[in-house]
C-alpha cells in the first residue's frame, strides 16, 4: 500500500540505510510509501504483470495499539530540563489522548480494514491500472516525484545491487 506521503518528491537512494543522516522515522515512512509507487510504476515496465500501489486512506487497523512509549521530545538535548520534561508529558498525554480518541469515537474518521481493502481489490480486478497509484478505488494523480519513470528505474536498479551485495 501507498500513502499521501507520496508528495515526497524524491528518493535518497545514496543514503538509504541511513549512515550520513540523523534517522527521521517520519521521513522514512515517506520514502518507504514512495518506493511502493515507484516499484509498482517499474515492475509492469519491466515483467509481463499488472501492479498498482493503493493508498487505503485511515484505517481502524489498531496501529496505535503499541504507541506506549513516547518518542523522545528533545533527541538533541538542546532543552532545559524543565521544557524537556513539559514536553515530555505533553506527548505522553497527547499519545493517551489520540489512543483515546481512535479507541472510543461514537463516529469513526477511519475506515474498516474491509472497506479500505477495496482499493487493493479494484487493483487486483480492474483491467488497464498497470502501474497507477489508487486512492478511494480511482486512479489518482501523485507527486512528480512519484510519477518519474527514471526514478522508478533508478530505484529497481538500487534495489537489485542492493540485493546482489
Amino acid at each position: 500500500t501507498a500513502h499521501a506521503a507520496t508528495r515526497q518528491d524524491r528518493l535518497e537512494l545514496d543514503d538509504a540505510r541511513w549512515t550520513r543522516r540523523a534517522f527521521d522515522p517520519l521521513e522514512a515512512y515517506a520514502q518507504t510509501k514512495l518506493a511502493n509507487v515507484l516499484f509498482a510504476r517499474e515492475l509492469p515496465r519491466r515483467y509481463a504483470v499488472e501492479a498498482v500501489s493503493a493508498h487505503p486512506g485511515a484505517v481502524d487497523s489498531e496501529l496505535f495499539r503499541d504507541f506506549d512509549v513516547a518518542l523522545p521530545p528533545d533527541p538533541f538535548g538542546l532543552l532545559p530540563p524543565t521544557v524537556d520534561a513539559s514536553i515530555g508529558t505533553l506527548s505522553t498525554t497527547a499519545q493517551s489522548f489520540l489512543k483515546g480518541v481512535v479507541g472510543s469515537a461514537p463516529v469513526s474518521v477511519f475506515k474498516k480494514p474491509r472497506d479500505a481493502a477495496r482499493d487493493v481489490v479494484v487493483g487486483l480486478v480492474a483491467p488497464g491500472l498497470a502501474g497507477a497509484y489508487l486512492s478511494d478505488g480511482e486512479p489518482t494523480e501523485t507527486s512528480p516525484g512519484a510519477a518519474d519513470d527514471a526514478a522508478a528505474a533508478e530505484l529497481w536498479d538500487w534495489s537489485r545491487s542492493t540485493i546482489d551485495e
